[in-house]
């Protein structure tokens, strides 16, 4: 328990023996003045009931309070759970698009590649023709 609830119960056991203790004068009769008339009654009966009513009002209150902010925990959690997972989606998307940039650019540079490749051996074989044309022609003079 904590220290606030074993404060709380240390008072209800305090006021409690109190009331245990001086019965016979928290239920003597006497003349209450209600505002708009007089009644006979026991002023100190009164006074504890209305205490404990005061303590039941309360306790509802804190189990409202509790309920309520369990309710928006929730409620928040799964907000978080949302927005995480339209992070997720979103992070998915920029790797998928991501994947396509990269393999177009693969596919781009391995067309350049073979287009050079292709202009180098045609080059060489210009050369090779025109380096066996050069020799046929030294060879002939």
């Amino acid at each position: 328990m904590r220290l606030r609830s074993i404060a709380l119960l240390l008072v209800g056991i305090l006021i409690a023996l109190f009331a245990v203790l001086n019965w016979t004068v928290i239920s003597q009769s006497t003349s209450l003045n209600l505002g708009v008339m007089t009644v006979q009654g026991p002023l100190g009966v009164v006074l504890l009931g209305l205490t404990a009513l005061l303590a039941v009002v309360f306790v509802i209150y804190v189990l409202y309070m509790q309920t309520a902010m369990l309710l928006d925990s929730r409620r928040q959690a799964k907000d978080i759970e949302q927005q995480r997972s339209l992070a997720d989606q979103a992070e998915l998307s920029r790797f998928t698009e991501l994947r396509a940039y990269m393999q177009g650019e693969w596919i781009q540079a391995n067309q350049a590649n073979e287009s050079q490749r292709a202009e180098i051996l045609a080059r060489l074989d210009r050369l090779e023709a025109n380096l066996a044309a050069n020799i046929e022609q030294s060879l002939q003079k």
